[in-house]
C-alpha cells in the first residue's frame, strides 16, 4: 500500500507564538495606556492631586525605559518565553494590587515601579526579539501583526476600563482587569 501524505499542510507553530504575542502586547500596552481613565475617579476618591498622580505616571515611563536594559539581559539569560510570561503575570499582579492602593507611596511602588518594570518585559522589545527567532521568512509580517496587538490594546482597554469604572468603581475595574491579565498570562 502506498501511504500518501496529508493534503493539508501543518500549521507552522510560529503562528501560534505570534497569536500569543499579539495578546500579550494587547494586554500590556492596553493596561498601561488606560491609566488616564483612572485619574479622575482616583483623584476624587482618594483626594489626591492630579499632579501627584501624573507624576507617578511619568515616573512609570522613566522606570520602564530603564527596565528595558534589565529585560534585555534577562531575555538573553533566560529566554523570551520565561521573561515574557513572568512579566505578564507581574503586570496582572500589579494591576490587581492597584485596587488596594491607599496612598501615593503605594501608587509609586505598585504602578511606578512594579508595573512599569513588568510592562517592559512584556513589550515590543522582548516580543519582537522572540518573534525574530521564529520567523525568518515573513518576519516583517509577523512583527507587524504583533505590533497591531500593541495598538489594539489601548483602543479596547480604555473604553472597557471606563465602562467598568462607570458600572462599578475604579477599584473593581482594577480587580477585573488584573484578573483578566493574570488569566491570559497564566
Amino acid at each position: 500500500m502506498n501511504k500518501s501524505k496529508s493534503a493539508t499542510p501543518k500549521l507552522y507553530y510560529g503562528w501560534l507564538v505570534l497569536a500569543v504575542c499579539f495578546f500579550v502586547l494587547m494586554c500590556s500596552t492596553g493596561v498601561r495606556s488606560s491609566m488616564g481613565v483612572f485619574i479622575t475617579p482616583m483623584e476624587a476618591d482618594m483626594q489626591w492631586g492630579r499632579n501627584d498622580i501624573t507624576r507617578v505616571l511619568s515616573l512609570g515611563i522613566f522606570v520602564g525605559a530603564l527596565s528595558f536594559i534589565v529585560m534585555g539581559y534577562l531575555y538573553d539569560k533566560y529566554g523570551g518565553r520565561r521573561v515574557i510570561s513572568v512579566a505578564l503575570i507581574m503586570v496582572g499582579i500589579s494591576v490587581f494590587l492597584l485596587s488596594r492602593v491607599n496612598s501615593i507611596f503605594g501608587l509609586i511602588l505598585i504602578y511606578g515601579i512594579l508595573g512599569s518594570f513588568a510592562s517592559s518585559g512584556a513589550s515590543f522589545v522582548t516580543i519582537h526579539s522572540l518573534l525574530a527567532k521564529w520567523f525568518y521568512r515573513r518576519r516583517g509580517l509577523a512583527m507587524s501583526l504583533s505590533a497591531a496587538g500593541g495598538s489594539i490594546g489601548p483602543l479596547l482597554f480604555a473604553p472597557f476600563c471606563a465602562f467598568l469604572i462607570e458600572a462599578f468603581d475604579w477599584r473593581t475595574a482594577f480587580l477585573f482587569i488584573g484578573g483578566m491579565v493574570l488569566f491570559i498570562g497564566a
